[in-house]
């Protein structure tokens, strides 16, 4: 083998291991204005090469200063829609949410795992009060373990292994 087949199989492999990631982002669907606030819907969207059987999902939002409140998390036309477990936690007082959804651990009840795709996996509504400063707001998590709570994304197959799925951070352009 000469250096440059070395080469070129160094790239493909590189690109290959690229192309085959799991990556998970925030893509801001829609913006309402009302009197005095702006509802906004986020989606939260998964590209999944691995077949997954689990999903933790804690973000934080933004800052109080942006006028954000977290009020609720739909999972309604997603692609976990049928998941036997999906539920959120949210706390609009700090803007962060919590977002768990599982299949079924029970082999007697019937539970299909999410499928290697892409799309929306969850849609998180927020609103803005409009008095706020405008600004463009980067959501990017960098959570670590908390003492016995451990706050990280964590994703998994039906072998209870981890799978890396890499968190693209995401922008939210505000504007009056």
């Amino acid at each position: 083998m000469n250096i440059k087949t070395i080469l070129a199989l160094v790239i493909g492999l590189a690109f290959s291991a690229t192309a085959n990631a799991n990556n998970l982002s925030l893509r801001v669907n829609r913006i309402i204005d009302q009197e005095e606030q702006q509802i906004i819907t986020v989606d939260l969207i998964l590209i999944n090469h691995d077949t997954l059987s689990g999903m933790q999902i804690p973000l934080d939002l933004g800052y109080e200063k942006l006028g954000f409140r977290v009020d609720s998390v739909s999972f309604r036309g997603t692609r976990c829609e049928h998941f036997y477990e999906q539920f959120y936690r949210a706390f609009p007082e700090h803007n962060k949410v919590f977002i768990f959804i599982m299949e079924s651990a029970d082999p007697e009840i019937d539970s299909a795992p999410l499928l290697p795709g892409t799309g929306k996996i969850a849609t998180i509504y927020m609103t803005r009060v409009r008095t706020t400063e405008t600004n463009r707001h980067t959501i990017a998590n960098t959570r670590a373990k908390d003492g016995k709570r451990d706050l990280r994304f964590h994703f998994w197959n039906n072998h209870a292994e981890d799978v890396p799925v890499t968190f693209n951070a995401s922008t939210i352009d505000l504007r009056h």
